[in-house]
């Protein structure tokens, strides 16, 4: 196993957080679009009923 500071492994810490942020923002953002597109599908079935 490899030498490394306190330094440099708070940086990689701080590196594989910035990644799980940006994952987290990702996936949130994901499943806000997901909940539009469940949405529209809601409203269409609801359209799609009323016409019979």
């Amino acid at each position: 196993m490899e030498n490394r500071t306190f330094s440099q492994i708070v940086e990689e810490i701080q590196e594989d957080f910035n990644v799980c942020q940006s994952n987290i923002r990702k996936m949130i953002k994901n499943s806000e679009r997901m909940t539009e597109i469940l949405q529209e599908m809601s409203k269409f079935l609801e359209e799609k009923n009323g016409d019979e």
